[in-house]
């Protein structure tokens, strides 16, 4: 009988020590999980950017980047393959999003099965003051996109390049 009552209490203090560690675990969680969301967008990213390198460096060597501007082909000229290639990677990683429902006012085939859509959009929370920016989506040849916005650049510039 006396024993009983001496193994409540500990009982008790177990269930403060089991609560105190969920609550350490929680709180670990809510620190990581930043860490782990940007270390995910990096990874993202880089694999966009490989993706595109080969993709432009495809389109160079075969002469094959073609834009479509207003409806109709321009062929990109491979001097200006690189070009395109680094306003793109100067612009940064961007805000990930959803492509605008309407069409892409111009679009890139590299003519190795991926291609790239431009659109402009009004950019939330700019950087830089400009109220309107670039949105990008580019498709791999394995059909996976990456899709964000920039402040960085413009739909003008993009099409002042492709002419």
């Amino acid at each position: 009988m006396y024993q009983q009552l001496r193994s409540q209490p500990g009982h008790r203090k177990d269930r403060g020590l089991w609560l105190a560690l969920a609550i350490c675990l929680f709180v670990l969680l809510l620190a990581a999980a930043p860490i782990l969301w940007s270390g995910w967008y990096q990874l993202r990213y880089r694999d966009f950017i490989s993706d595109l390198s080969n993709s432009t460096v495809y389109a160079y060597e075969h002469e094959g980047l073609v834009a479509e501007l207003d409806g109709e082909p321009v062929r990109i000229l491979p001097e200006t393959v690189y070009t395109i290639y680094g306003e793109i990677i100067s612009a940064g990683p961007g805000r990930l999003g959803k492509a605008p429902e309407e069409a892409p006012a111009a679009v890139l085939d590299y003519g190795d099965g991926s291609r790239m859509e431009f659109w402009s959009v009004k950019l939330k929370n700019p950087s830089n003051g400009r109220e309107y920016g670039l949105f990008l989506r580019y498709t791999n040849q394995g059909g996976q996109t990456y899709a964000f916005d920039t402040d960085q650049s413009s739909l003008d510039k993009m099409r002042l390049l492709m002419r």
